[in-house]
C-alpha cells in the first residue's frame, strides 16, 4: 500500500507528567498514535488497515461505512481509500447534517460519497435488509462497520501492543478510552502482558462497555475461560463523560487547551481528553499506587475538535 510510506510506525511513546506536578511520583507514558498520520491517526489506522486489504483481496473497488456529522472514522476512511484507488461512501447520521462544516467538507474533498440519512434509519445499520437496500443503492461494496468494529478492526488493534513491545513490556496499568470497545478488545487481544487495564466510558451508563469487550473476544477467538480472564483484567471507569457522549463542559475544554498549551499535545474532547481529565482527577485522589509504571493510549481523533467552539485545533 503505497499509504504506507506516510505513516510513522511503531507510533512513539513519550514519558508524560501533568504540568503542575500531579501525578509526579507515578510515572506515564502516552503511546502516540495520534502521531501515525495527520489524518488517518490513532486507533482509525489500526482498524482500517486489514479492512482494506481485505477489500482490495476481494477485489471490491467501493467502501462503505457509517459515521457521526464530525466522525474521526469517516475522515480517515476517505483519505485512507483515496490513494489506494477505493471509491469510499459515507452513510452519515441525520439527514439535517451540514455538508459544509470541516469534516463533511473534507472527506468529500477527499473523494468520498456522502449519504445522509435520519437518526432512527441509522439505528439500522447493522440489520441484513438495511444492509440489502444499500446494496440496491449503491451496487457492490465492502462494508466496514462504524468505527472499523470487526475482528479486521480488533487485529489490527493488537499491533498497539505487538509493533513495540519492550514499551508495554514493565506497564503496571493500560488507560484506554472506548467507544465500540475495538481498540481495547485488541489490547486485550495481543495478550504478550499481565498489565492491567483501566477503560473510560465516554457515554453515560457506560456499564455495557464491558459486555462490549466480552462480545469483541469471544466473536474472534471462542474460548471463554480465556475471555473471561481478560474481563478481570479490566475496570471501567464510568464517572467521568461530561453529561453523555458529544457532550462538553467549561472545565474540559479549558483542560484541554491548558495541557495543549503546556505540553503541545493535543487532545480530542470526545474520548481522550476525558479520559486524561480521570486520569488527573484520579491522581489527585489517591487512586494510582506510586511508582506505577501508566500507559496512556493517545487514539488520536483530534479532528473532531471542529464540532466544537472554543477550543485549540
Amino acid at each position: 500500500m503505497n499509504l504506507l510510506n506516510q505513516l510513522q510506525l511503531p507510533s512513539p511513546v513519550q514519558k508524560f507528567e501533568f504540568p503542575d506536578g500531579v501525578g509526579a511520583e507515578i510515572n506515564f507514558f502516552i503511546k502516540r498514535d495520534d502521531l501515525i498520520h495527520p489524518h488517518i491517526s490513532g486507533n482509525k489506522w489500526r482498524k482500517l488497515k486489514l479492512n482494506l486489504l481485505n477489500a482490495q483481496a476481494k477485489k471490491l473497488d467501493t467502501v462503505l461505512t457509517f459515521g457521526g456529522a464530525f466522525s474521526n472514522h469517516l475522515a480517515a476512511t476517505a483519505v485512507a481509500c483515496h490513494p489506494q484507488g477505493l471509491k469510499s461512501i459515507g452513510v452519515v447520521r441525520g439527514e439535517e447534517v451540514d455538508l459544509n462544516n470541516p469534516t463533511m467538507k473534507f472527506v468529500q474533498e477527499c473523494g468520498m460519497e456522502i449519504f445522509p440519512i435520519s437518526r432512527e434509519d441509522y439505528k439500522l445499520k447493522t440489520d441484513e435488509g438495511f444492509i440489502q437496500g444499500l446494496h440496491e443503492q449503491f451496487g457492490i461494496f465492502y462494508l466496514v462497520p462504524e468505527g472499523g468494529a470487526n475482528f479486521y478492526g480488533l487485529t489490527g488493534c493488537q499491533e498497539i501492543v505487538t509493533e513495540n513491545p519492550e514499551d508495554f513490556e514493565k506497564i503496571d496499568l493500560v488507560c484506554c478510552s472506548a467507544g465500540t470497545a475495538t481498540t481495547i478488545s485488541g489490547i486485550l487481544a495481543a495478550d504478550l502482558f499481565n498489565f492491567k487495564t483501566l477503560c473510560f466510558s465516554p457515554f453515560k451508563g457506560g456499564a455495557f462497555l464491558k459486555q462490549e469487550i466480552e462480545k469483541h473476544l469471544l466473536f474472534g477467538y471462542w474460548d471463554k475461560e480465556w475471555v473471561e480472564e481478560k474481563l478481570n483484567s479490566v475496570e471501567l471507569i464510568l464517572d467521568y463523560h461530561f453529561g453523555g457522549f458529544g457532550k462538553i463542559k467549561p472545565e474540559l475544554i479549558k483542560f484541554i487547551d491548558w495541557i495543549y498549551t503546556e505540553t503541545g499535545i493535543r487532545f480530542d474532547l470526545l474520548y481522550n481528553g476525558k479520559m486524561l481529565f480521570a486520569i488527573y482527577d484520579l491522581c489527585k485522589r489517591g487512586f494510582f499506587k506510586s511508582g506505577q509504571n501508566i500507559m496512556i493510549i493517545h487514539t488520536g481523533g483530534v479532528q473532531g475538535n471542529a464540532g466544537f467552539s472554543n477550543v485549540k485545533l
